[in-house]
């Protein structure tokens, strides 16, 4: 019972923490078609349909914009185990992060392991 419910929270409190970062950019958007009605709500004409319309456009216009953006992708949804303070510490000149492969679980374990600690061991060379 206790892995279930390690393995839960590692599903759920991530996803819950990046729906709250979207539920502000969601109410964001609210205010502004809230205002957008009113202003035209105040212009006269036919308020339902112009705001509708509007709204659709702008709803999908923001949507095409975050999905094609591939800075939002890596700041949002792709997880750092660090930082901001450790990403902008001075490196020394030329410095090259290592490069690590992702293990995709079809290959030796011990093997990947061993590349990996390797690795680690000529990053300060």
């Amino acid at each position: 019972m206790q892995s279930f419910m390690k393995q839960w929270q590692a599903v759920v409190f991530p996803l819950s923490l990046t729906s709250l970062m979207y539920v502000g950019s969601f109410f964001l958007k609210s205010l502004i078609l809230l205002s957008s009605w009113k202003e035209l709500r105040n212009q006269g004409g036919d308020v339902l349909l112009n705001c509708i319309k509007d709204g659709l456009q702008n709803c999908i216009s923001w949507m095409l914009s975050v999905a094609s953006n591939v800075s939002v992708w890596r700041n949002y949804i792709v997880s750092k185990p660090y930082t901001k303070r450790i990403i902008n510490i001075k490196k020394a000149f030329g410095y090259q992060p290592p490069k690590f492969q992702q293990f995709d679980g079809k290959a030796n374990p011990r093997q990947h392991i061993a590349h990996f600690i390797e690795t680690c061991n000529d990053a300060g060379k």
